[in-house]
C-alpha cells in the first residue's frame, strides 16, 4: 500500500516525514519503524490489514481518566513503533519489524471497516488504537478514525507524541482523546536514547489541547532514566505550564526487556505527585501502584472527590455531564457527556 507523508530525494532515496525521526531510506531498506519502506513498488506501508492485538478492554487501562469513566474502549494495534524504549512492556510487537526485516507484519487480515464493525458489535462506545505507536501504522488508524466516527464512535490514541505536524492536522478532527507519553524533557541523555526531540512531544501535546481534544499525559518513571530530581523537575515544569489542562499519570516502572534496574521505589512517586501539586498540576494520578486517592479524580478548585476509583472499577463518578463539578460548579477538562 502507498505510504503518505514523503518525499523523494534526487538520489533515489526517500525521506518519510510521518515523524519527527524523519528516515532517508534506502531501495529495499525501511525506516527506523521498520514498517515504511522503498520497495520496486514505491515508498509504502507494510501496515495494510495485519491486526496484532484487538479487543475490549477498560478506558482506565488507555489510561484516560477523564473519558466517560468506567466505559470499555475496542483497541487494536499493529506491528511496529519508531521508537526502541529499552523497558518497554510491549517489545514482542512494537519491536517485531526492526528485528524480523522486511517484507511483511504479523498479525490477523482485517480491513478497517470490518475492525469498526467488530468495535461496533462489542457495544463499546469508543475505539483506540494503542499499545504500539497508530503514528507508524497511520493509514490504517486514520482510516479506521473515519469509519468509526461515522458509525457514531469516539476515537483515541494512545501515542508517543512524535508525529509530525501535517499527519497530526489530518487526524485532529477525528480524535477525541489521547494519551501522550511524555518519557522525558529537556534532558540530553534521555533524548539520546530515545533519539527524539523532547520538545516536539510538547508541541504536540499542545497542539491536540489548543485543537480541543481531551489530552492526558503519562510518564513513566524510570531508574536511572528520568527520575532524577532536576530532570523530573522539568517534566513537571511543562505539566503546570498546560494550566487546567493538565492531566498528568505518574506510572511506576518495572524491569522489562533490556531494561534491568529495580521497580521505581514508591518514594520516588510520591516525589513526583508531591512536586507536581505543588507546581500546580491540576490533575495527577497514580498507575502501576497502590497510592492512597492515586486514582481518584478531585477538584482543584474545591477538592471534592469526584472520580472514585480502584484499579480498572470505578465506584463513582460525580462529573456533570456537562463537565463541572457538582459541588461548586468549576469545569473539569475531559468528555464526561
Amino acid at each position: 500500500m502507498q505510504a503518505t507523508h514523503f518525499h523523494e530525494l534526487e538520489d533515489g532515496r526517500c525521506r518519510c516525514d510521518l515523524c519527527c525521526r524523519h528516515c532517508v531510506i534506502a531501495p529495499g531498506e525501511a525506516g527506523f519503524c521498520g514498517v515504511r519502506a522503498l520497495t520496486d513498488e514505491g515508498f509504502v506501508t507494510l501496515a495494510v490489514d495485519r491486526v496484532v492485538s484487538a479487543g475490549v478492554d477498560p478506558i482506565e487501562k488507555k489510561p484516560l481518566f477523564h473519558a466517560h469513566p468506567g466505559a470499555r474502549i475496542f483497541s487494536f494495534a499493529m506491528a511496529g513503533c519508531n521508537l526502541a524504549c529499552p523497558w518497554c512492556q510491549n517489545h514482542t510487537i512494537s519491536q517485531w519489524p526492526r528485528e524480523h526485516g522486511l517484507p511483511f507484519l504479523p498479525g490477523e487480515r482485517i480491513t478497517p471497516a470490518d475492525l469498526v464493525a467488530r468495535a461496533v458489535a462489542s457495544g463499546c462506545r469508543w475505539i483506540a488504537a494503542t499499545y504500539t505507536e497508530p503514528s507508524v501504522f497511520f493509514e490504517y488508524a486514520l482510516e479506521v478514525a473515519r469509519l468509526a466516527r461515522a458509525a457514531g464512535l469516539r476515537n483515541a490514541w494512545v501515542t508517543n507524541g512524535t508525529i509530525e505536524k501535517a499527519p497530526l492536522a489530518e487526524l485532529i478532527p477525528l480524535l477525541d482523546a489521547a494519551n501522550v507519553d511524555l518519557k522525558c524533557y529537556g534532558d540530553r541523555a534521555a533524548e539520546g536514547i530515545l533519539g527524539i526531540r523532547s520538545a516536539h512531544v510538547g508541541e504536540t501535546i499542545r497542539a491536540l489541547i489548543d485543537a480541543g481534544v481531551s489530552t492526558e499525559v503519562t510518564t513513566c518513571l524510570v531508574p536511572g532514566f528520568n527520575d532524577a530530581p532536576d530532570h523530573l523537575g522539568k517534566i513537571v515544569e511543562f505539566m503546570a505550564s498546560l494550566g487546567p489542562a493538565g492531566i498528568w499519570h505518574v506510572s511506576r516502572y518495572h524491569p522489562m526487556y533490556q531494561w534491568e534496574a529495580p521497580p521505581t521505589e514508591l518514594s520516588s512517586l510520591a516525589a513526583a505527585v508531591t512536586a507536581g501539586r505543588a507546581a500546580g498540576i491540576p490533575f495527577i494520578y497514580v498507575g502501576n501502584a497502590r497510592i492512597e486517592r492515586g486514582e481518584d479524580t478531585a477538584c482543584p478548585s474545591c477538592d471534592a472527590l469526584l472520580v472514585s476509583r480502584c484499579g480498572y472499577t470505578v465506584r463513582a463518578c460525580r462529573v456533570t455531564p456537562a463537565g463541572a463539578c457538582p459541588d461548586c460548579g468549576a469545569p473539569i477538562p475531559g468528555v464526561w457527556g
